[in-house]
């Protein structure tokens, strides 16, 4: 259960309440025979549990009223009053609390009927609610409380705002993440379609790294991490469907890590850069064209490498959509610990990204 400021002061008083019972319970006619030096006898409180109810039912009133006035300074005068009106009308109202509270709490206390002519329950120990020492009770409770209760608030505002953040930040991630190429997906059924028309039995392979490949994306896609190998499946698997339909023109050339136990990295980033060489180095051109993936392992440094060929004619350099979302994915995901470029190179488009891998 999470500690709560109310939980605090509540506990506090409780043990206040058991505390003074017990010193009071401890010692017979204990209100005439002060300073107590008794703290605990537990043969006494036993034997005379009237007298011991007597003193607890009281001390929890005044327990009470203290608990009052932290729940009017909390939830009226810093809640209500400050937040609403401002630290001027906060002042006055402040101010006119102490005056009416005090000798409201000072008469309740004067009203139990452990008082003497001698003692009373309150601060001044006098029948007098007015009596300066109660009021300089109150101001010296509200001076310690009040500081207290604006660190509270604050750091509350803070965790809510946090909270907030984290779930915006989770709810972007999940949208970039989720975000499946419907121009892929429509071109890999068009391609599904003219293999079942000729009959080949390539069809029913590649219907199921189609199915292999939504899968990873619907299910393992919302993980925050998946192993180095799951992503490379997922990548040769997606590889696998573009030779179908550009094998005849498109020479694809790949290097994987030979070892990649237990490393792994958020799901579906590498497949954005990929998907860009396929898109704008392959679709567009209509004669022989390249596609190189490298990937290498550098303790647990990823690079990731890219390179397809370029069109005859001037290529846009601007970053697209996709490659913006994966940047905004990395800086949420990985801050500034990363690197992504992108542009042409010697000829070639070169798409890069290096980054850390985790233990998985």
């Amino acid at each position: 259960m999470p500690i709560t400021l109310d939980g605090t002061i509540g506990i506090l008083l409780i043990l206040w309440v058991l505390i003074c019972t017990s010193l009071f319970a401890s010692t017979p006619d204990a209100v005439r025979n002060q300073p107590l030096d008794t703290w605990f006898d537990g043969q006494r409180i036993l034997s005379e549990p009237g007298e011991t109810l007597w003193y607890m039912t009281q001390l929890t009133v005044m327990a009470g009223v203290l608990f009052g006035w932290y729940w009017v300074c909390r939830y009226i005068m810093v809640q209500r009053v400050l937040r609403q009106l401002g630290i001027v009308p906060f002042a006055f109202a402040l101010v006119g609390c102490v005056v009416l509270a005090t000798p409201l709490a000072a008469t309740i206390g004067i009203a139990m009927p452990l008082n003497i002519p001698e003692w009373t329950l309150t601060p001044s120990e006098s029948h007098n609610p007015f009596d300066p020492i109660n009021y300089r009770f109150t101001i010296w409770l509200t001076a310690i409380l009040i500081p207290v209760l604006l660190i509270v608030e604050r750091l509350q505002a803070e965790q809510t705002q946090a909270s907030a953040r984290h779930e915006t930040v989770r709810a972007e991630l999940y949208l970039l993440q989720q975000q499946i190429n419907p121009h892929f997906l429509f071109n890999t059924l068009n391609t599904l379609y003219a293999l079942c028309l000729r009959n080949r039995t390539e069809s029913a392979s590649a219907v199921v790294k189609l199915s292999d490949l939504l899968r990873y994306v619907v299910y393992r896609g919302q993980a925050k991490c998946v192993g180095l190998d799951e992503e490379i499946a997922y990548i040769t698997n997606y590889l696998d469907l573009q030779q179908l339909r550009f094998g005849h023109r498109c020479t694809l050339q790949t290097s994987w890590p030979l070892s990649r136990d237990r490393l792994g990295l958020p799901p579906l980033l590498l497949i954005m850069l990929v998907e860009n060489a396929f898109k704008h180095g392959v679709e567009p051109l209509d004669g022989p064209c390249t596609v190189q993936i490298r990937a290498e392992v550098r303790g647990r440094t990823l690079c990731f490498e890219c390179i397809n060929s370029l069109r005859s004619e001037p290529q846009d350099s601007a970053p697209g959509t996709g490659l913006a979302n994966l940047r905004r994915r990395l800086e949420l995901l990985c801050g500034p610990d990363f690197e992504l470029s992108s542009g042409p190179d010697q000829g070639e488009w070169r798409a890069r990204l290096q980054l850390e891998l985790v233990l998985c």
